[in-house]
């Protein structure tokens, strides 16, 4: 190995890991990645603070202790490459690197769907939703064939709240609860993963932070996810999928605190 530095050893592992996990993949199933927020965080942050959602907040609420719904988001895990956005009849795909304005078109859905995702997803009272069929729901399961191809908002946003349903069912839930309104470090979340849904699961979420005032805040996860979302369950949909390391090029906050609804 002499004469190879670090950086061409971590991208021959990155290969590496990207050649072992296309292996294993189904044919003809989808890659995502779940947003789930900690909505207090999110309610903490100078732009949070602002929105409807945020100022109804209570901590009797149940976003207030648990994982809310910001998106699920086509991506192809494969590669580094940016997820696709925009994929509508109307729109060619873009680069979600672009600077592009939000379609916020209303979008037809049914009266139980709704009525869920309301709950799963506070952002609804600030259009969150029409955001997130326009940007990332548009290009659902564009990458199937056969009479599955394409989706429309209640299947896209259904599969994303069930997904989002068996996080909150977790011990990932109960160990953001257990230590409300102090730090978290990523290798504890990393190992709840793991615990919850296989080993090597921990491996396949991204932290993401952010600052209110002074402080780290765990913000939300991100999560790999790839099979049939209609019928796999979570643990076998993050096990399917590649490692954060060969995905993407954004890298896990090292602590935040958990943010209580309520509370300092």
């Amino acid at each position: 190995m002499a004469g190879i530095g670090l950086t061409t050893l971590v991208a021959l592992s990155v290969v590496g890991l990207q050649d072992a996990a296309a292996q294993s993949f189904p044919a003809d199933s989808l890659e995502a990645v779940l947003s789930a927020t900690w909505q207090p965080s999110f309610c903490a942050t100078r732009h949070g603070k602002t929105t409807p959602e945020c100022r109804s907040l209570a901590p009797d609420r149940r976003d207030a202790t648990q994982f809310s719904l910001h998106g699920l988001w086509p991506d192809d895990l494969d590669d580094l490459a940016i997820f696709p956005c925009y994929c509508g009849p109307d729109t060619p795909p873009q680069s979600c690197k672009r600077t592009i304005e939000s379609a916020k078109k209303p979008i037809e859905l049914a009266g139980d769907v709704l009525a869920n995702l309301r709950v799963a997803m506070p952002g609804v009272q600030s259009n969150l939703h029409l955001h997130e069929w326009a940007k990332h729901g548009s290009c659902y399961e564009d990458d199937k064939t056969g009479d599955d191809a394409g989706s429309d908002p209640n299947e896209y946003f259904s599969e994303a709240m069930e997904v989002l349903a068996q996080l909150n069912q977790s011990h990932v839930r109960a160990l953001f609860n257990t230590r409300l309104g102090d730090n978290l470090t990523r290798e504890d979340i990393e190992r709840s993963f793991d615990e919850a849904f296989g080993a090597g699961a921990g491996e396949r979420v991204l932290v993401k932070c952010g600052r209110a005032g002074r402080e780290d805040i765990i913000l939300e996860l991100r999560i790999n996810l790839k099979g049939d979302f209609a019928t796999d369950d979570l643990r076998t949909l993050i096990l399917a999928a590649p490692p954060i390391l060969a995905s993407s090029d954004d890298r896990s906050c090292r602590v935040g605190k958990v943010v209580q609804a309520g509370g300092s």
